[in-house]
């Protein structure tokens, strides 16, 4: 007789290339598959074991001896990118290496890089203006430099402090914050003494002025912030603390978002798909931008936070 040259069936194959007058019938149990060599049975491929992938990206959870940290995440495995969050994306077991996830915030007269999520505080160089009035808010434009205004400068500040006049301004009254969209133009709010009314403003690079409207019923508490849709947000001060407000970037007319928690939230920063807020006393937090609610993420009751600028 000669070898047989297949054979798979489910219930019985006959498989059969005979020298004789008679073919020869093969018959082979359900469930099971040779190989191609007409070795002995290979094990079916059932997949991981029950519960052991249940996100489905390839990688089994650490219970059932894999490295996926966080089974319940598709986006979270070893083979990951690293993002500036809250979660190990790679599963390194080291959150956000190997990336700079800090953002701006100054304080009277000292520039600092805030890391958020590792709940540190770099001092970057203190901030010594030409006309020595101080910094009344920082934010970064679409090149990435740090643009700020005092009561007669605005400024490109570099890293450690140092500057460059940009161009002599009358800055408003009680200024106190500056937001700056994706087209560079440049906004700032006021809070000005009780029963006059509060109004955001526009600014060229060249120092021109001019009015946006009225932020009633509402005032700056101590910053304005564009988010990366460009919808332009501010802090507000309330009897029973912060609030979030909602401008209107084309007539600064106003909405509330809801209270935050905190008082005194003088710098707001858009930064790496999420909303921070820094205080006068040192606050760190982060704040729904839908419903306004702050969490405080730590302190640092050594230094006062003035304003703060979007990181990424």
């Amino acid at each position: 007789m000669k070898p047989f040259l297949a054979c798979s069936i489910l219930l019985a194959v006959a498989c059969a290339e005979s020298n004789g007058p008679s073919d020869v019938a093969l018959t082979i149990d359900a469930g099971v598959t040779f190989d191609g060599d007409g070795g002995p049975p290979l094990p079916e491929d059932t997949g991981p074991p029950a519960g052991c992938d249940q996100d489905e990206d390839g990688f089994l959870a650490e219970h059932c001896g894999g490295d996926d940290c966080d089974d319940s995440a598709r986006g979270i495995n070893p083979n990951s990118n690293e993002l500036c969050s809250f979660e190990d994306e790679n599963c390194s077991g080291t959150n956000n290496e190997r990336l700079d996830c800090t953002f701006y915030a100054h304080g009277p007269n000292e520039l600092y890089r805030v890391d958020p999520f590792a709940e540190l505080v770099h001092p970057a160089g203190l901030i010594d203006t030409p006309s020595r009035f101080g910094v009344q808010d920082i934010d970064i434009d679409a090149n990435g430099s740090i643009i700020g205004v005092t009561r007669r400068e605005l400024l490109r500040l570099e890293s450690d402090g140092t500057y460059e006049v940009l161009a002599a301004i009358e800055t408003p009254a009680n200024t106190n914050g500056l937001a700056i969209n994706s087209s560079d133009q440049i906004f700032l709010t006021q809070k000005m003494p009780a029963g006059e009314t509060s109004q955001a403003y526009t600014v060229t690079l060249d120092g021109s002025v001019s009015v946006l409207g009225n932020l009633e019923p509402f005032q700056s508490s101590g910053d304005c912030v564009v988010l990366k849709d460009d919808s332009l947000l501010m802090t507000a001060p309330s009897d029973d603390g912060d609030i979030l407000v909602y401008v209107d970037s084309r007539d600064a007319s106003t909405r509330p978002i809801g209270a935050i928690g905190s008082n005194k939230v003088y710098g707001l920063s858009a930064s790496f798909g999420y909303l921070f807020g820094v205080t006068d006393e040192g606050r760190v937090l982060l704040i729904d931008a839908n419903t306004g609610a702050g969490e405080e993420l730590f302190r640092r009751e050594d230094l006062r936070f003035w304003g703060a600028a979007n990181g990424d």
